[in-house]
């Protein structure tokens, strides 16, 4: 039996990952912020797919805290992971700080999900399953961040950028690091989901014109968490289900160990 965890499955491309990945030969483990809304997702995903075998933790994204804990829980009811998805993602139009007093996009985009899968490594490492992955989704908008060392946390209208290219960054020193864990990121596609909630009216508006379906952007984060033809994939960046080439920054080794050793900073500080 295989066991997922996907982070950010409550609504749009996450909701949809596990809706398609939910099976009764897959134990499907979805951290939300909301364990009401998540129980009204799982109890979608059931009636959908009779036999899914879903379990919830709560965690916030926005505390070192919630995630130690509900890392923890893992741990404690669960072996193994086969597959971790860190799909969650936030887009803010202001400065917000996270319950850590970190800025919101930098926290919860790329602080969260470092520190979640440092947490799940043993799982991920001691399974005995050769086919092991960890699929993070980033964006094309990687293209035009940048890492500034001095401002990491400083909020513009480009920090979204920065901290997907920052998701490529770790994601290079991860595969790097664990070369027997099939560890790639993604961009999913212009999609229309509840990232741009905060955004103004005239965005979503264009979103709603032209931005594609959370069905179809989720097809490359379950093509890399799922398909034989990226097991043996790592340390890439893909859309459309192809390799593609991201910020020529995301293959810059010192730049990776310098970003790793800031965060690790930050989450044991």
């Amino acid at each position: 039996m295989k066991t997922i965890l996907i982070t950010g499955a409550t609504s749009g491309i996450g909701f949809e990952t596990a809706k398609a990945l939910a099976n009764p030969s897959t134990q499907l483990i979805l951290l939300v912020r909301n364990l009401e809304k998540g129980a009204k997702v799982k109890n979608t995903i059931e009636e959908l797919k009779p036999g899914s075998m879903i379990r919830l933790i709560e965690c916030d994204f926005t505390s070192l805290n919630s995630i130690r804990r509900a890392a923890q829980e893992v741990r404690t009811k669960f072996k193994f992971i086969d597959v971790l998805i860190n799909n969650a993602g936030i887009l803010n139009e202001k400065y917000k700080e996270t319950k850590d007093g970190f800025e919101e996009t930098f926290g919860v985009n790329f602080l969260a999900p470092f520190l979640l899968t440092q947490e799940l490594l043993p799982l991920i490492l001691d399974n005995p399953n050769l086919d092991k992955r960890i699929v993070n989704v980033s964006s094309v908008a990687n293209k035009f961040g940048k890492v500034d060392f001095d401002n990491l946390q400083k909020f513009s209208s480009n920090q979204y950028s920065n901290t997907k290219l920052m998701i490529n960054l770790w994601t290079m020193k991860l595969a790097r690091m664990y070369p027997s864990i099939s560890i790639n990121c993604l961009h999913p596609g212009y999609i229309k989901t509840d990232i741009f909630r905060n955004q103004s009216n005239i965005f979503k508006t264009i979103t709603n014109l032209f931005f594609i379906s959370p069905e179809r952007g989720a097809k490359t984060t379950i093509f890399l968490a799922t398909s034989d033809d990226a097991r043996n994939i790592s340390g890439k960046y893909f859309n459309h289900c192809d390799v593609v080439k991201p910020n020529k920054m995301s293959f810059d080794e010192a730049l990776q160990d310098r970003l790793w050793e800031v965060a690790e900073s930050m989450i044991t500080r």
